[in-house]
This record gives C-alpha cells, sequence and structure tokens, in this order.
C-alpha cells in the first residue's frame, strides 16, 4: 500500500497543533503501515469511521474534536496494490474546510464538504477526491514525520495517470507541457526508475541535460534526495557543462548572447537603422541560419554537417514558418552571420551550434538521454545530442511548446520529423494538460488567448492544447500605469514587472528610482512568481494588434510573435496577474479578453510574510535562480535585499580556486568587502591547491597570506614530488629558494636529501647542527661508492664517532687531530679514510704540525705494506699532488717508498731527474766518497732503470 498526503493537509493545520497532528499522523500510518490492511482489528484507541454517503472516505479522530479525512482507494500500480490518501485536518466535527493557500485568517474559502448531525453526505465537490486533481506527495521514508515534511526542500510527486503513463508506454517520447504541469517531475522520475532497473533495461550511462543550469541543479538535488542505494550510472549536464568537459573547451570560450551583444555593438555602431532588436538578430542567427538542419525547400533534416551555417541559398528560400524576414534582411543577417563567425576564429571562440558540430565528430555515447527542456536547444543542438544514443528509441523528451519566445525557433513539428525521417521511429507524443502552478483564471485567460492565436494567425503544430488548472485562487485585474504599485512590486521577491522588450525596460526603468525587478520577455522566460505585472504588453505593439484583429494578417507568421510575447508574459504569473496598460479604452487585445480580466485601480500587493527572516530567504533563493540563469544584474539586487551583498562575488572566487586560476581568486578577496571571510577563504585557497597536488603553489600562497596553514602537510606533499620527479629543475630551484628565504634550513636539508644532492643538504644540515640530518645526507653521499659493502652501516656508525659531530675537517681540542687524521692514526682503517674523503676531507693538513698526512702515512707511521699500499691508493685517487718539487727532500729519505711512488706512477720522472742533475752540479765535493753524490746518482739510477724497464716493456 502506497500513502500520499495532499498539499492541502499541511495548509490545514494551524501552526500550534503542527507537532501534535504529525506525531498522531505518524502513529497512525505506522499501525496502518504493519498491519498491511485497514481493518477493524487495530489496536485500541484508533477512533476510525467511514462517512456515510462517499466512496472510500474515512475520518481518524485525533482527539475529541481534531480530525484527519483520508481517502482508501483499491487501484493497483507499480505491483502495490491500493493507496491510503491523507486529506485534510479538521478541528471541526460538523465541517471540513478547504485549507487556505497562504494564512488561514486571511481565507474567505468555500466548505467543499458539508455533513448533517449525523455525519452523512449533504454535499460534497467531488473533484476533490480524484488525485489527478490534487498535488499530492508520496511518504517514501518514516523521516518524513520525524522532520517538518512540509518545510523539505523537495517532495516526492504521486504521479498523477497522464503523467505516470509516460514513464510505463513504449519510448522514444516527448512529453508537451506547460510550466507547472511536472515535465521535469517525470524526467526525472524516468531517470531514477532506469537507474534502479538498469539491469532489466541493460543501461549502463545516463545522459540528463537541459540549458537551464538552475534546472539542472535541481534535478541533480532530487535525485540524490530520492535515488535508492546502488549504482549511480546518471550524469547531469547543461548542454554548456557537457560541452565543455567533452570537448575540452574553456566555459570562457563560449559565446551566448551577451558575448554576441558586444560584438555586434562594436562592428555595427550605426544600429539604429535597424527595425530588429539584437535580441531578435542573434536569434535569427542562432536558430536559423546556424541552428536549423533543413537543406532546400524539403521539411527534413539533412543540412551539411561539414558547413557552419545552412547556405544563403536554402535561407533566402526558407518558409516564413521559420524566417519572417524579407529578402534584404536575409542577406543583410547572413552577412552579419559570416563576420560573426570570423570574429570568433579570431578570438579563439566558439558558440553552442558550432561545438555542436564539433560533437558530432566525437566517439561519445550513452544507453539513453533524458533532454528537459528541450524548446531552448537549436535543431543543430538537438541532433548532435539525439546522435550520441545507441538506441534512438531511448530518447526522453520534454518541452513547453507554448514557449515560443526564445533564440532557438523551436517548432514541434520538425521534432516528430525527426524521429520519422531520421530516425526512422514515430515518437510517443504525450501532452500534459494539467497545470498544478498556476490559478484557474490565468489559465483559463491563457487557454482563451491561444485560441485567439490559432484564429487570428494559425497553428503551428500543436501549440493549441488547452490546460487544466488545479489550483484554484487566483486573480487577473486591470489596471492603468500606476508607478507607486510598480515600486512596491519591485520590493518583492515574490513579484516581478513584465514589458515587452529591452527599450520598453529602458523607458519604465527612467521613470522608476529603483531600477531592478523589471524583466523583458526574453529575460523572464523561465521563470514565475506568485504575482506578475505585465506592462504595456498590448499597448507598445498598438499598431501591429490593430492589424491583428482586422484579420489582415492570417497566416502571416512574423505576427505570431506578439501573441507569443503577451503568452509568455501572463503565463509567469501563478497566482495574481496585473495587466497594467497605458491605453486601455482603445486597446483591442484588452476588448477581446474584457470577460477574463477584472477592472481594478485599487490593487495591492501584499507580501506572503511580514516575518523579516523568512523576506530576506525568499530573497536568497530569488537571488540564487537568477544567478543561476546568468541575470547577473538582478541577482546582485535580490542578494542585496537578502543582506548577502557578497554573494555573487564569494561564488565567482570560489569557481575560481575550483578552476585553480588562484592568481585571480586572490585578486578577488582584496576586496574589502570580503575581510571578514579572507581567513576562509585563503584556506580554501590552500586546502585546493593540495588536494589537486599543488603544493608548491600552497606554499607560495602560504608565503603570500603570511601564514603557515597546514604547513606540515604541504612539505610532505613537496618531498612526495620530489621522489616522483614531479617538479621540473626550475620548479625545484623555486622550492629551495622560497624555503631559503623563510629560513627553513631543516626543510631544505629534506629537500636536498630527496633531490639527491647530498652535498648541499650536509651543508644545511651541518650549519644547524642537526645531527640526524647530517648523518643521512653522509649516508646518502656514500652509499653510491660503498654500495657494495657489506657492513656499510655500521661504518658509517663508526664514522660518526670519528668525526664527533665536528665539520669534516676541524680539529679536536684534545687529540689535535682531524676525523681523516683518526681514521689514519687510530683506527688505521682505509674505508673510513676513504668515506671521510669522499665527504670532504682534506689530505693537506698536518698532523700535528709536522708532517701533510700522505707522508706521514707513508714515511713516519709503521704500517704493514698492504695497509700502506691501500692508502696510497686512496692518496692517489683523490689526487694528491706528490709530483710537487718541494716534497724531493722528504722522498729522498727513503728509496723503497721512492720505488713505490715511482711504480705507482705518481711522479713526472723527467723533472726529479732534472732536479738530481741539477743537485749533482750543485755539490762541492763531488769525490766518488760523497754519500750525498752516491745518494743521488742511486736516485737517478732508479729512474734511468724504471724508463729502460717500460721502454723495454
Amino acid at each position: 500500500m502506497k500513502f500520499l498526503i495532499t498539499d492541502y493537509f499541511f495548509k490545514s493545520i494551524p501552526i500550534e497543533k503542527n507537532k501534535k497532528v504529525l506525531d498522531k499522523l505518524y502513529f497512525f500510518y505506522n499501525t496502518i503501515k504493519n498491519y498491511k490492511i485497514l481493518s477493524y482489528n487495530l489496536p485500541k484507541g484508533f477512533w476510525i469511521k467511514k462517512i456515510a454517503g462517499a466512496n472510500s472516505l474515512y475520518e481518524f479522530r485525533v482527539d475529541s474534536g481534531d480530525r484527519i479525512f483520508f481517502l482508501l482507494n483499491s487501484f493497483s500500480r507499480d505491483d502495490i496494490e491500493g493507496n491510503l490518501i491523507f486529506l485534510i485536518y479538521s478541528s471541526h466535527d460538523m465541517a471540513i474546510k478547504k485549507a487556505k493557500r497562504k494564512e488561514i485568517d486571511e481565507s474567505s474559502l468555500k466548505e467543499f464538504i458539508i455533513f448533517d448531525q449525523e455525519d452523512n453526505i449533504e454535499s460534497i465537490d467531488e473533484n476533490f477526491f480524484n488525485y489527478n486533481n490534487l498535488i499530492t506527495y508520496e511518504i517514501i521514508d518514516d523521516s518524513h514525520f520525524i522532520e517538518n515534511f512540509y518545510n523539505k526542500k523537495y517532495k516526492y510527486y504521486y504521479l498523477n495517470d497522464e503523467q505516470y503513463s509516460c514513464l510505463v508506454d513504449l519510448p522514444p517520447h516527448f512529453i508537451a507541457g506547460s510550466a507547472g504541469s511536472g515535465k521535469s517531475t517525470i524526467t526525472l522520475r524516468k531517470l531514477l526508475n532506469l537507474e534502479e532497473n538498469y539491469e532489466f533495461y541493460d543501461i549502463s550511462k545516463i545522459l540528463y541535460l537541459t540549458a537551464n543550469r538552475y534546472l539542472k541543479d535541481n534535478s541533480f538535488e532530487q535525485y540524490l534526495e530520492f535515488r535508492k542505494e546502488g549504482k549511480k550510472i546518471a550524469n547531469f549536464f547543461t548542454l554548456k557543462e557537457f560541452i565543455c568537459q567533452k570537448l575540452q573547451v574553456s566555459p570562457k570560450q563560449i559565446v551566448e548572447f551577451n558575448k554576441f551583444k558586444e560584438f555586434f555593438l562594436l562592428s555595427y555602431p550605426n544600429r539604429r537603422k535597424f527595425n530588429l532588436s539584437i535580441e531578435e538578430i542573434y536569434s535569427e542567427i542562432n536558430g536559423i541560419i546556424k541552428g536549423l538542419m533543413i537543406k532546400g525547400n524539403a521539411d527534413n533534416w539533412n543540412r551539411d554537417l561539414n558547413q557552419r551555417t545552412i547556405t544563403l541559398e536554402d535561407y533566402l528560400n526558407l518558409s516564413s514558418k521559420y524566417s519572417t524576414l524579407d529578402k534584404e534582411n536575409r542577406m543583410f543577417f547572413y552577412e552579419v552571420c559570416l563576420k560573426f563567425n570570423q570574429w570568433l576564429d579570431d578570438n579563439n571562440l566558439f558558440d553552442l551550434n558550432d561545438l555542436s558540430l564539433t560533437l558530432l565528430k566525437k566517439d561519445i555515447q550513452f544507453d539513453f538521454i533524458i533532454i528537459d527542456e528541450v524548446q531552448d536547444l537549436t535543431e543543430l543542438q538537438i541532433f548532435a545530442l539525439t546522435s550520441l544514443v545507441k538506441n534512438k528509441e531511448n530518447l526522453f523528451l520534454a518541452g513547453d511548446i507554448h514557449q515560443m519566445i526564445n533564440a532557438t525557433f523551436f517548432n514541434f513539428e520538425r521534432m516528430k520529423n525527426l524521429f520519422y525521417s531520421k530516425y526512422n521511429k514515430k515518437v510517443n507524443i504525450k501532452i500534459l494538460s494539467k497545470n498544478y502552478r498556476s490559478c484557474k483564471k490565468i489559465v483559463d485567460l491563457a487557454n482563451y488567448f491561444a485560441e485567439l492565436r490559432s484564429s487570428y494567425i494559425g497553428n503551428l503544430g500543436s501549440d493549441d492544447y488547452k490546460e487544466i488548472a488545479i489550483q484554484k485562487d487566483g486573480e487577473v485585474n486591470l489596471t492603468g500605469i500606476n508607478l507607486p504599485l510598480l515600486e512596491k512590486a519591485q520590493n518583492d521577491a515574490n513579484t516581478a514587472i513584465v514589458v515587452s522588450d529591452t527599450k520598453t525596460k529602458a523607458e519604465l526603468l527612467e521613470q522608476l528610482n529603483n531600477k531592478h525587478r523589471v524583466f523583458s520577455i526574453q529575460e523572464i522566460k523561465g521563470l514565475e512568481y506568485s504575482n506578475i505585472i505585465c506592462y504595456n504588453l498590448s499597448s507598445t505593439y498598438k499598431s501591429q494588434w490593430e492589424k491583428i484583429f482586422s484579420k489582415a494578417t492570417k497566416h502571416d507568421q512574423k505576427y505570431r510573435k506578439y501573441f507569443n510575447i503577451f503568452y509568455v508574459g501572463i503565463t509567469r504569473a501563478q497566482e495574481n496577474l496585473i495587466i497594467m496598460e497605458s491605453n486601455i479604452e482603445n486597446n483591442k487585445v484588452l476588448k477581446e479578453l474584457h470577460n477574463f480580466l477584472t477592472p481594478n485601480n485599487n490593487i495591492n500587493i501584499t507580501k506572503n510574510n511580514n516575518d523579516t527572516l523568512n523576506e530576506k530567504e525568499d530573497w536568497l533563493k530569488e537571488g540564487i535562480k537568477l544567478y543561476k540563469l546568468e541575470q547577473l544584474e538582478e541577482a546582485q539586487y535580490a542578494f542585496e535585499k537578502a543582506g548577502e551583498p557578497t554573494w555573487i562575488l564569494e561564488r565567482d572566487l570560489e569557481n575560481d580556486i575550483s578552476q585553480l586560476n588562484f592568481r585571480n581568486a586572490i585578486t578577488k578577496l582584496s576586496n574589502k568587502s570580503l575581510k571578514s571571510k579572507e581567513v576562509s577563504y585563503r584556506k580554501l585557497i590552500i586546502d585546493t591547491a593540495i588536494e589537486n597536488n599543488l603544493f608548491f603553489t600552497a606554499a607560495e600562497c602560504n608565503r603570500s597570506f603570511g601564514i603557515a596553514y597546514k604547513d606540515k602537510e604541504i612539505k610532505e606533499g613537496i618531498k612526495r614530488g620530489v621522489l616522483e620527479n614531479k617538479y621540473t629543475q626550475k620548479e625545484l630551484q623555486k622550492i629551495i629558494q622560497l624555503y631559503k628565504e623563510k629560513k627553513d634550513s631543516n626543510f631544505v636539508g629534506d629537500l636536498l636529501l630527496k633531490m639527491k644532492r647530498f652535498n648541499e643538504a650536509l651543508v644545511f644540515y651541518q650549519n644547524l647542527n642537526n645531527i640526524p640530518g647530517v648523518r643521512l645526507a653522509r649516508c646518502g653521499i656514500l652509499e653510491d661508492y660503498f654500495k657494495n659493502l657489506p657492513n656499510f652501516q655500521d661504518k658509517v656508525a663508526e664514522l660518526d664517532e670519528i668525526i664527533l659531530n665536528k665539520n669534516i675537517n676541524s680539529f679536536d681540542k684534545k687529540d689535535k687531530l682531524s676525523a681523516l687524521q683518526r681514521a689514519l692514526l687510530v683506527k688505521n682503517d682505509p674505508i673510513l679514510f676513504e668515506m671521510i674523503m669522499y665527504l670532504g676531507g682534506n689530505l693537506n693538513t698536518f698532523v700535528k704540525g709536522k708532517e701533510l698526512v700522505p707522508f706521514y702515512c707513508l714515511y713516519t707511521m709503521k704500517l704493514s705494506k698492504e695497509l700502506q699500499s691501500k692508502f696510497l691508493d686512496i692518496f692517489i685517487r683523490f689526487n694528491f699532488n706528490f709530483n710537487n718539487k718541494l716534497f724531493f727532500p722528504m722522498y729522498l729519505k727513503n728509496i723503497p717508498i721512492f720505488k713505490l711512488l715511482i711504480h705507482k706512477k705518481v711522479f713526472d720522472l723527467n723533472i726529479y731527474q732534472d732536479m738530481l742533475d741539477e743537485m749533482l752540479n750543485n755539490l762541492a765535493d763531488i769525490s766518488n766518497n760523497n754519500l750525498e753524490k752516491r745518494k743521488l746518482i742511486l736516485y737517478k739510477n732508479i729512474i734511468k732503470n724504471y724508463k729502460n724497464k717500460k721502454e723495454n716493456l
């Protein structure tokens, strides 16, 4: 059994009884749900009574004076038998009164069920008991009773039969209906059903798309609210978002109306000579010249997709159904379009039609595609998107076929032609006739006006269907120009003023102190308000209307736009519509509509709630809606009224941050109005940089901001980046420099270690006396040389004891030795000695002030030949200059050492041979008995013999 609850039910509960009634209702609902059926075996304490004279109507007594009335229906849907509908709460035994729309004390509302003293029906409004005529929500979760269900942002609507058939009938679908008919609810429900049963439908990828960001965001939020646990296969996009992601284009490169306007004003400064507005020029180029799919005269979808526009010939031959311009204007508009295309190319910009052509060349596929508000897309865009679905039956399109005031020239009949001629499919067309949003008087007026359009201009397919209003309360008033009323309207978030075009808007704003809340027809499209004031929608086009009603324009499609302007204007109102005209007496339109209009010169706009907090909340919602529709000036005004003047600046700043454009974000952050939020946004910038592994950027921001937010995490990230080779040498140098400037030498050392720049790291650690860092740096330096040494770590530990945490070449005060000397004299260890040499040990130091290290080792120390040879090899390897003439006297002290050095090839023997000759010549005593002479001759012979032996070899 499904449990449903009407919109009326919540409105009928007095605020002070809200908790009591909902608690009772939850108890009742839970019990019925557990018992599965309504029976007389229910627990004690339940007082349920069937109302005589009405099928399936019951009352449940809350207490002695309060009642909840509900319906119990037996029909089934979705394999669930029956439903129980909570209709209304009543605090009287004798009557149920229909709930007011706003506040109970404001309403003079009729009784729709009247009982006699025996609780038998005397009269009944049967219409009220048909769920097809009620706004009804489905209780899908017990939590609805825990929180205030009526105040939930989104509720799960129970579909009427007309709407439900759209889900179960065979695809492909085109759902047509006005605003308030439930189109968007149906598209979402279709998506939820597909996702929940994706295995049955054999689908794995769904695309939901609309041109309207506000609608897309709302649908996505509801999707998250109502979806069941399971695999997510739905992808939500606006057309612009989808194209940007799939084609890797920046949103800033996409040109829509506002940028086109800049191009046109710059390119055509003498625009006053044109009879058409810039909006109309843009619409013709966007919707027809670049957006139409026709080729030749036939009603087809065969346009050449290698070209950015339809051909000039095809454009000039187009039927007036598509373009109402004469040949001269068409020639000129085509020229403007070509110039516009060139401007796009020159500036590396694109429009959505051009990008749709590119999209057709990509290999992108979905199993099912849902497009909402399809009338906001051009034919080319529709064709590109529908081409992405594998099976053309898996298309679900929804649109408002009454809304023809747009830049796309959407045509309902052309959509049917697309499926028939291009996809060989017959589209399942569903017309939603019920309007749940606008009051009956407004719907009746709109229906009659659509009849007038059909009568005087003719139909374009199915744009003549009539709507049925579900909401009853509301008014349609007629009044003359009333500036005080307009100024009051400008301060109400639930009221908007609608004018025909930008020229009329500018003229009206000149008369008003407040320059906001006045919307042209183009700007109001897609928006709805409780109260709408239509300002001079008919008087502005007095001569055109006179011509229309003279019946001289039958089937002339260029006059259709005047009907559409008026129609769109009046259908923006949900409850109260005010027709405000400067020309009432001689107004042909008003005369035709006089039966639907109530003349009233004392109209007063009453705000829904005097609570300042609620009023600000209304303005905040309005600002968000307008922002998402890119009406930024009006959105800013709404945010200021809401007490959130920096809302747009903050969103722009956040967008910059999310797009990693930190430079722009920091510039925006310098705005004084954001002073109180500066710290949080600085942290957001750094958090975002960290999330995107931009750790050096985060470090630079910290330095720029003068803070150390998440400094440790940033450093760890930089270290990982160094290890994974994510930085260029230039970037690494910048990183090192940044932390040098911050005087964070320990971290600089750590980085140098990670970069394997061990010698530099060693310097930093030594300056800081960072013992662990010094040891790591030494290990890094030595590892490549001694990686095959089995006891490498033990040797490094032993090395630490020798160096004694000092500079490698400093002398200890106690033993007067350097580390190098200690390895030689104390340890007699060639490995330790060599290690110290790699760490920067200096051989040219005197051991205890006597001899240089190599000579002390060779001449003074009593080492084994093996050790002596090992040390000598180290001296040679580290390029000790044994060839210095000053050392020759030392060599004369020990013939075996001299021979060893000759054998090691450390001498230039010619130098020493010359030196021996010179020394012999300088001897005073040259007798053969002179020991010095004999020694010098001996050395000379040693050299000579070595040379001869070398030559013989």
